[in-house]
């Protein structure tokens, strides 16, 4: 006969239990930060998808020589609904005669909260052939879950430029 040594490799059952008790602490411990991390970048992308259209809206009026304005999707309502970038032929006015083109619809952005003293029942508008924007004023754009996101103020001024800061949570 012959002397025949089975070797058996593999884990005991103390060392997967140790195992994944670590990596539930781990868990544990990452997913607030990773939770406050997808707040932050939703905060900034929304933030960022209000100046492009801002910015897009500015060049066309420049570039074509229309005034192009920003305006809520519902009427009557504010920026939190979504809006649109709608050409005009003269000013922002309620004058469906005036109205040109739509040329971007956008809904409204989840878990975010828009506020302006002046645009609360103002279009922003630019005008055609300069940039220029019709009124100045500020935009707050914040997270409603406030969990040290990164929210922003876009500030239009009288040359059309848009700026954009970043605010404290509130």
């Amino acid at each position: 006969m012959s002397d025949f040594k089975a070797t058996i490799s593999g884990f005991t059952l103390i060392e997967l239990m140790v195992t994944i008790g670590i990596a539930a602490i781990l868990v544990t411990i990452g997913l607030p930060s990773m939770s406050s991390f997808l707040d932050n970048s939703r905060a900034e992308a929304n933030a960022k998808t209000f100046a492009l259209d801002l910015r897009s809206a500015r060049e066309h009026a420049r570039t074509h020589g229309i005034n192009v304005c920003i305006l809520p999707n519902d009427e009557g309502a504010d920026f939190n609904s979504g809006w649109r970038i709608q050409e005009f032929v003269s000013g922002c006015t309620e004058d469906p005669e005036q109205r040109g083109a739509v040329l971007s619809i956008r809904e409204a952005l989840p878990s975010t909260l828009i506020t302006s003293a002046e645009y609360d029942d103002t279009p922003i508008g630019f005008i055609g052939g300069t940039g220029m924007a019709e009124t100045t004023g500020q935009l707050e754009i914040r997270n409603k879950k406030c969990n040290d996101s990164r929210d922003a103020e876009i500030e239009i001024l009288v040359s059309g430029q848009v700026l954009v800061r970043e605010l404290a949570c509130q």
